[in-house]
């Protein structure tokens, strides 16, 4: 099992280095430990940019068990750290930059790999139909072409992601899946006895596997509350994730012009996808000549 490297950008910690062979290696090992409860969190630009004015989300991802990779600008990120740390003319950095981003389009460099949300998922999903680790989806929810959810929702997400994953592994082991909550702590102790429930149906004591998709920052948030609870041993934040599980929404062909295909279907996203990209790697250069 590989050593990963724990490296900060702009005061986050994202652990690189790992395959995902190194990443589910070390959740079966977790797995072992008694008594705990383990949070993954797949940290992307979006993660890192909220934590500068949220010191409570810097906190929980700092403190998390393994904060891996989830897109391709934590990535460059880390490579123009690195490799410009000996550069220490401004302009000179801020060129060698630009270069090495223009480039990138057309030149696949050894930046790491990307640990998703979404291929993550899947491979827990995978070892739980080989080993029966038990799974349980909750939250995710339709939304309109704006990015507002639909109420009352159509369908419920956790559920209908449920339903395809048993199509695609049919050992696998969701021991229940709802979107019937929300992630506000007022509905915490109803979310809480559902999981109970569940688990008491299907003979679980302790889950194994949890994935919470209400959007960082609240999913990660909901698991420090709860997992004490209900018991489990390893929570896992999703975000969008049950929307591709599901079939909702396909998945981008390439992660280079990902942000573009979210655009398109999601203009209201444009905001967020602005603070991925330009603004985060500009907060990274500046913060490099700070240093």
């Amino acid at each position: 099992m590989t050593e990963f490297e724990s490296k900060k950008i702009l005061g986050v910690r994202v652990d690189f280095g790992m395959s995902m062979e190194d990443v589910l290696s070390r959740l079966e090992k977790m797995l072992l430990e008694k008594n705990k409860h383990h949070l993954i969190c797949t940290t992307n630009a979006e993660f890192i940019m909220d934590a500068q004015t949220d010191p409570k989300f810097k906190s929980i991802l700092n403190g998390a068990d393994l904060s891996v990779p989830d897109g391709v600008g934590v990535l460059f990120a880390n490579y123009f750290l690195t490799k410009s740390a000996h550069i220490n003319n401004p302009v000179a950095k801020l060129l060698w930059g630009l270069g090495f981003g223009v480039s990138s389009l057309f030149v696949n460099y050894p930046v790491g790999d990307k640990i998703s949300g979404v291929d993550l998922s899947l491979e827990i999903l995978k070892m739980s139909s080989k080993t029966n680790y038990s799974v349980f989806f909750l939250g995710g929810h339709p939304k309109d072409f704006w990015g507002n959810a639909i109420v009352p929702a159509p369908f419920d997400m956790a559920t209908l992601a449920a339903s395809k994953v048993r199509e695609l592994y049919p050992h696998v082991n969701i021991i229940g899946a709802t979107s019937s909550f929300n992630r506000n702590p007022s509905d915490d102790e109803a979310t809480v006895e559902y999981i109970k429930k569940c688990m008491k149906e299907k003979g679980v004591k302790e889950l194994d596997f949890i994935f919470i998709a209400y959007n960082h920052k609240y999913q990660e948030n909901w698991f420090i509350r709860n997992a004490p609870k209900i018991p489990v041993k390893i929570g896992l934040g999703i975000g969008g994730t049950f929307d591709y599980l599901s079939g909702y929404l396909n998945r981008p062909t390439s992660y280079k012009f990902e942000w573009l295909k979210k655009i398109f279907i999601r203009p209201t996203k444009i905001s967020r996808i602005l603070r991925a990209f330009p603004i985060f790697p500009i907060q990274v250069f500046i913060d490099s000549i700070r240093k």
